[in-house]
């Protein structure tokens, strides 16, 4: 595969995982935040589907230190005269990236930790600097 440069515009979760991935996979990648962080964001359940992709990207480690709150279930409301739908995370742990819970996070310290690990992993990180066009 040829290795690329890659731009990406926001160091979101979703902008640092796209991050770590492509460098992962041998690209030069360059992410652009508009804002300094930590910042404020609003917290948010991470799935076990989620933690199956950061803990192959090799995030685990980072995340377990955070001491997150573990949620082993979610229940969901659906109107007052509707009964409420319970369910459990619990899987078998047949591979060491299947999990059995999801974790609440509070998005400055997740978001935070995710943007330090991709600029310790050699990823160019600029914050404070907003894109206003691409050409």
């Amino acid at each position: 595969m040829a290795r690329s440069r890659v731009a990406i515009i926001g160091g979101g979760p979703a902008g640092c995982v796209a991050g770590l991935t492509l460098h992962k996979l041998g690209h030069d990648v360059t992410i652009y935040e508009r804002d300094r962080f930590p910042r404020y964001r609003i917290g948010e359940s991470l799935l076990p589907g989620t933690m199956s992709i950061l803990n192959r990207l090799g995030l685990q480690e980072r995340i377990d230190a955070e001491d997150f709150v573990k949620k082993p279930s979610a229940t969901f409301l659906w109107g007052q005269d509707q009964a409420p739908w319970t369910f459990s995370f619990a899987a078998p742990k047949v591979a060491p990236w299947v999990f059995d819970h999801a974790i609440q996070v509070k998005r400055e310290v997740f978001d935070n930790l995710l943007l330090d690990e991709a600029r310790s992993r050699g990823i160019a990180v600029l914050e404070e600097t907003p894109v206003t066009g691409v050409d």
